[in-house]
């Protein structure tokens, strides 16, 4: 069996390279964006995860929000993109499955929006696992 060279060269790298950095940037951007925002506002997601019954929901939902921020920003850099990807998927497992149990509402109007928001998430950290796993 003759082995054949998957090396790409210099020049088939660069647009891969600037594709993976552009979704990079891309997939980084909404948690920058939504970790400030909260950030900003934080009294409604800290009233709602009181209401969820989480212990030290302000200290929670501000950390979580910084996680987010900071860990987005890094990976939208490019600076530790493994390990801001890793704690973008624990970020965003443990919200997903905190505040969108679309399976615990009766409406199906509201089942119907959490089950999307579910889905979505679900998609991106998705994303978030090819990011912590590529070279």
């Amino acid at each position: 069996m003759v082995k054949q060279d998957t090396t790409l060269s210099l020049e088939e790298q660069r647009p891969a390279s600037l594709v993976r950095t552009l979704g990079n940037a891309l997939l980084g951007s909404v948690f920058v964006y939504s970790g400030l925002d909260i950030l900003k506002k934080p009294d409604d997601s800290i009233k709602f995860m009181e209401s969820m019954g989480m212990p030290m929901a302000s200290e929670a939902v501000k950390l979580n929000a910084t996680v987010m921020t900071v860990a987005g920003a890094s990976l939208a850099f490019g600076v530790a993109k493994k390990l801001s990807a890793l704690a973008l998927i624990g970020s965003l497992i443990s919200t997903t499955l905190l505040v969108h149990q679309f399976w615990k509402h009766e409406d199906p109007e509201m089942r119907k929006q959490h089950l999307l928001r579910f889905v979505s998430n679900s998609s991106v950290i998705g994303g978030l696992i090819h990011a912590f796993t590529a070279k």
